[in-house]
């Protein structure tokens, strides 16, 4: 299981119920709200730590250091530490393709391949790969 250092967090109201998007990927609306990020490869806000249950509760997002989120998918590969990681389309940390992603951040362990675990994850916003 992951474990945290140096985290940087900021509060944000939530777009409604996101209780169960804890340690998954979240993005911000125009309107300045907390969502899950669901289009794979997408600009990512930061990791949910806070468990928001109505709209416009404010919630913990860690936007900077090493934080706990939820990796892997059931036909990724092995995750090891440095593996660059994109959003997927549920909201976890996936392996980087070829094709044009945001990184958001870097693996800190290793997640078998074909699995979904809580590792820890290096947030480092690298923004868009070519």
């Amino acid at each position: 299981m992951g474990h945290e250092l140096n985290v940087v967090s900021v509060t944000v109201p939530a777009s409604g119920d996101i209780s169960a998007n804890q340690y998954l990927l979240v993005t911000r609306s125009t309107a300045g709200q907390l969502s899950l990020q669901t289009t794979r490869g997408a600009l990512v806000y930061g990791v949910q730590e806070g468990n928001s249950t109505a709209a416009g509760i404010s919630t913990k997002v860690n936007v900077g250091g090493r934080v706990k989120c939820w990796c892997g998918t059931s036909s990724d590969a092995e995750i090891t530490p440095g593996t660059a990681l994109v959003c997927s389309s549920d909201g976890t940390g996936v392996t980087a393709s070829t094709a044009v992603s945001f990184i958001f951040g870097r693996a800190a362990e290793v997640l078998s391949s074909e699995s979904t675990g809580l590792i820890a994850v290096d947030i480092t916003m690298e923004g868009w790969t070519s």
